[in-house]
């Protein structure tokens, strides 16, 4: 049980990190366009 409740934690984890990630990269995009 308790494995299996952490392994939960860490997906979360892992998925919110590649959130902050896919954000970071698409503000950088965005910024990067406007400076054209």
């Amino acid at each position: 049980m308790v494995e299996q409740i952490s392994d939960v934690s860490n997906g979360k984890a892992a998925m919110s990190v590649q959130r902050h990630i896919v954000a970071v990269s698409t503000v950088r995009d965005q910024q990067a366009l406007n400076g054209r």
